[in-house]
C-alpha cells in the first residue's frame, strides 16, 4: 500500500524514474494491479488475488489457465489446487468438493494416457489421496473409502500402498474400529512409506 502511495506521490510531483521504480515494485509485490497481465502472470496474479481473499477474481485468472492451451500440466494442476484453496478459504463446501474432483480428473486424465510415467502416477495418487481426505473432512466417509479403494486397485503393482492403508486406518479408528484400524496400519507398515 505505501509503494502505491508513493506511486501517487510521484506522478503527481512528475517525478518519472520514481514513478516508474514505484510502479515495477508493486507489480511485483502485488500482481494483481497489473492492468492487463501478460498469460505468463495469470497464476501470479490469481495467487495474489486469492492471498487478498478476493475469490471471484482469483477463480478467473485460475479458469484462463485452465481454458488456455498454452499451459502444460503443472500450470493447470496449480490452477486447480488454487480453484479448490479459494473454494476452501470461502468455506464453500459444496464447490470445495466438486473442486476437488476436478483435480482429480485432471489427474486422472493423464495418467490414462501415460501410465507407465512415475510422475504422472505419484499426481494421480496425490490428487486421489486429496480426494478422499475431502470426502471424510466433509463426513463423506463411504465415498472417502471407495476412492481410496478404487486408488488401491489402480496403484497396486506400481506404487507403494502405506499411505491408502493408513488412511484406511485412520477412517476406522475415527470409528472406534480399532481391530480394523489396527488391521489396516499393520498393512502400511509393510509398504515403503515414500518411493519418490
Amino acid at each position: 500500500e505505501l509503494s502505491r502511495q508513493a506511486m501517487g506521490i510521484a506522478k503527481e510531483f512528475k517525478e518519472k524514474d520514481f514513478y516508474l521504480k514505484m510502479k515495477e515494485r508493486v507489480y511485483k509485490l502485488a500482481p494483481r494491479f497489473r492492468p492487463q497481465p501478460k498469460k505468463s502472470e495469470w497464476l501470479e496474479v490469481a495467487y495474489d488475488f486469492r492471498r487478498q481473499r478476493e475469490f471471484d477474481q482469483a477463480r478467473k485468472y485460475y479458469r484462463k489457465v485452465l481454458k488456455s492451451r498454452s499451459f502444460k500440466f503443472y500450470d493447470k494442476l496449480k490452477a486447480h489446487y488454487g480453484i479448490r484453496k479459494a473454494y476452501k478459504n470461502e468455506r464453500d463446501k459444496k464447490n470445495y468438493l466438486k473442486a476437488t474432483w476436478a483435480l482429480a480428473k485432471h489427474t486422472e486424465k493423464y495418467f490414462k494416457r501415460f501410465p507407465k510415467s512415475k510422475y504422472y502416477q505419484r499426481k494421480f495418487h496425490d490428487a486421489q489421496i486429496t480426494l478422499s481426505r475431502t470426502q471424510w473432512t466433509l463426513g463423506q466417509v463411504k465415498n472417502a473409502k471407495r476412492t481410496l479403494a478404487k486408488l488401491e486397485r489402480t496403484l497396486r503393482r506400481t506404487h507403494t500402498m502405506a499411505e491408502i492403508f493408513w488412511l484406511f486406518g485412520r477412517m476406522e479408528e475415527e470409528s472406534q474400529n480399532f481391530s480394523k484400524a489396527h488391521y489396516w496400519f499393520q498393512r502400511a507398515l509393510n509398504h515403503k512409506i515414500n518411493d519418490r
